[in-house]
């Protein structure tokens, strides 16, 4: 009898695996022709590799690799999506072999001035092609480490949902401001918090922007010492990045850089999705206009300046936009189904682009948590007494 009941146990146990194993099948055939159907009936051209052409390196053309700008700092200013675009920085660096400053991670996070003691010498006679970092901008220490003709960069976001963000991330501000709604807390008495979490000697809450950049904490309500930063920051900078126009702000960067399509793909990196929804009234946004007005006239500017130069491209900026965000989507889905559809991906030569093509390294790439990334960068360049030169 228990003999009996084992064997319909074993009977309905196998059953119940052929099933499963059934459905998996059904559900692979029809993602893996989902996928397959959408990328045939894109506008784009999508095919395997044949074994010729992967010989050959097709991802980074040669007009493209020797004329592409190599040498880049850019200034990363906390909250202001910095992450993403530090991992595109990072990312082009390591498919190129690029020598890269990075502080040492006990001083990660110090936001201070960029010294000696932060980070790896490079060899003598020799400095980095590239940084990332959240260190207060000031060229001449600059100059001291990294290549006298990179270019400079960075990325600047509207300065009240800057404060929204801050509030809600930095942990300092999670045990002061125990209120719900943090932003009517802090308002009431910003001056109060204008200490805490102090990030050398200057505020994270009262023109933080301002500030990374260089204004000092005493010239915050200096209108003429702000007019000095803004104009420094436009003969020094050649493209300052809007948060909130991200991907507009990134093809007027491709252009200046002249770097492949590929290279400014982007996966959004560090969103703190546990923010509450507030209610944000006018009065607000004036108060705090008025106690952090250096970073708002920093902004204003800079914005102002990118919509003009969205403007003055006209048509062609917003057809390669759509190319741009077309290829995105179909990347990002690529890499969501790369395990289902065993094959690279091939994008055909546009107007914008010369062909290229994804593989699953590249998926990994644009998808690595930053740390990870950086800690290979590190371990790749000091690994030897030397660090690689600059190509």
């Amino acid at each position: 009898m228990k003999g009996g009941i084992l064997r319909c146990r074993i009977k309905s146990v196998s059953a119940t695996l052929i099933l499963w194993a059934v459905i998996a099948i059904l559900l692979l055939m029809y993602y893996g022709s989902a996928v397959t159907k959408d990328w045939n009936s894109s506008e784009l051209s999508y095919s395997k590799l044949d074994s010729q052409e992967s010989q050959r390196d097709i991802r980074e053309p040669t007009q493209a690799r020797s004329s592409e700008v190599r040498r880049i700092v850019y200034i990363r200013i906390p909250k202001t999506g910095s992450s993403t675009m530090t991992m595109l920085v990072w990312r082009f660096a390591w498919a190129r072999n690029l020598s890269v400053l990075a502080v040492n991670p006990k001083f990660e996070g110090t936001r201070d001035r960029l010294t000696h003691k932060m980070f790896f010498l490079p060899p003598p006679g020799q400095k980095y092609d590239v940084m990332a970092e959240h260190v207060l901008y000031n060229k001449e220490s600059f100059s001291n480490y990294l290549a006298e003709d990179a270019v400079y960069v960075t990325m600047l976001r509207e300065p009240f949902s800057l404060l929204y963000s801050t509030l809600y991330y930095v942990p300092a501000f999670q045990k002061t401001i125990t209120e719900v709604n943090k932003i009517e807390a802090y308002l009431k008495n910003p001056a109060k918090y204008d200490n805490t979490a102090i990030m050398a000697g200057r505020s994270y809450t009262k023109n933080p922007q301002s500030s990374f950049l260089g204004l000092r904490r005493r010239d915050f309500d200096n209108e003429g010492k702000i007019q000095e930063l803004i104009s420094s920051i436009d003969r020094d900078f050649p493209v300052v990045l809007i948060l909130e126009r991200l991907d507009e702000s990134l093809i007027l960067l491709r252009r200046v850089l002249k770097w492949p399509m590929k290279d400014i793909i982007y996966s959004v990196e560090n969103v703190n999705s546990a923010k509450p929804k507030l209610k944000i009234t006018p009065e607000h946004r004036e108060k705090y206009k008025k106690w952090s007005l250096a970073d708002h006239k920093l902004y204003n500017f800079f914005k102002k300046k990118l919509e003009e130069s969205i403007e003055e491209a006209g048509p062609e900026l917003q057809e390669e936009l759509a190319v741009f965000r077309k290829y995105k989507m179909d990347i990002a889905r690529y890499c969501r189904f790369q395990t289902i559809m065993d094959e690279d991906m091939l994008f055909t030569e546009s107007p914008y682009n010369e062909r290229f093509s994804i593989t699953r390294k590249d998926c990994s790439l644009i998808y690595v948590e930053p740390l990870v990334l950086i800690s290979n960068i590190r371990k790749r360049q000091h690994a030897y007494p030397f660090l690689s030169p600059s190509l």
